[in-house]
């Protein structure tokens, strides 16, 4: 249970101690493109570039925020999922999922995670959760999915669904790596979680958003893909409604104006009762987890 009058300045900076500040993250530079400030130089001059390739950039980083809040009362609403696992978090701007979770049902539980030492200590310091509401966070990102689940472990239950929102994890992974995680994530969740994410769009008539993102130069930073991709990793959950579908298609509220743009996937796939191949991935995990023990 946080309280933010806990936070352990001196820990943090000890945790940040010789942090790479020059190389630019996708967190930092979502947070820029949405109106954010919190950067480095290095991210300031990236997002220029990026800019100046592909104008759209700036609306697409606040439409994902739009699909994040969607996706949350719906998961909510529709699914009755009380518990969420933010895997790549971003830095606080507004309408963050604990703001939106914990105004519906207080006694829910958020989690944030991230691999990104910077990101994780700035979130746990700026977020501001209801008092008495559960807000936890872990070190760790679907580069170390094994890593990821033993710490939000230690949070939510695992034995009942769980609402999983990736916004800004996934698109940093090669396809091979997405799909591990992915089923490691199948593997430690109860039937009926669901995996939630977006993508920047690659159907071979966007090269400049491609380019806009360093041509695949920068392994650390998005690589957009095909709807055929974003489909190839929910393969094994069941697809919920609309699909894979560009954002402005899914589940459009009253309360948003109409979203003018195709260039980011967003679907949601439902985790279903574990086949063999999802049950041996499991039992890897837990083995996995005992030998860190």
């Amino acid at each position: 249970m946080t309280d933010k009058a806990t936070f352990d300045w001196a820990a943090a900076r000890a945790d940040l101690d010789g942090f790479d500040t020059a190389r630019s993250m996708m967190t930092r530079l979502w947070n820029l493109w949405a109106g954010g400030k919190d950067a480095f130089p290095g991210d300031w001059e990236f997002c220029d570039r990026a800019q100046e390739t592909y104008p759209q950039i700036t609306r697409l980083a606040r439409y994902r925020l739009v699909f994040r809040a969607r996706v949350v009362r719906a998961l909510m609403g529709r699914y009755g999922i009380d518990q969420f696992l933010i895997v790549g978090t971003d830095l606080p701007l507004h309408s963050e999922v604990h703001d939106i979770v914990h105004r519906a049902a207080p006694l829910a539980r958020v989690v944030y995670a991230d691999s990104d030492v910077w990101v994780i200590r700035t979130a746990e310091a700026l977020l501001n959760p209801l008092p008495g509401s559960v807000c936890g966070y872990v070190s760790a990102g679907l580069d170390d999915p094994a890593a990821l689940v033993e710490g939000t472990a230690r949070w939510l239950d695992l034995d009942r669904p769980v609402g999983v929102v990736m916004l800004n994890s996934l698109d940093v992974l090669p396809d091979l790596s997405a799909a591990a995680a992915l089923k490691v994530l199948r593997a430690a969740l109860a039937p009926g979680s669901c995996l939630a994410f977006c993508a920047l769009t690659d159907d071979g008539y966007e090269t400049r958003l491609f380019e806009a993102m360093g041509a695949g130069q920068y392994p650390y930073l998005a690589l957009p893909r095909s709807r055929a991709a974003v489909q190839d990793l929910l393969a094994g959950t069941r697809l919920l409604a609309p699909g894979v579908v560009p954002v402005s298609r899914w589940c459009p509220e009253w309360r948003w104006p109409e979203l003018d743009t195709d260039d980011l996937w967003c679907g949601v796939g439902q985790i279903l009762d574990q086949d063999e191949d999802v049950a041996a991935a499991r039992s890897q995990l837990t083995d996995t987890t005992a030998r860190r023990s």
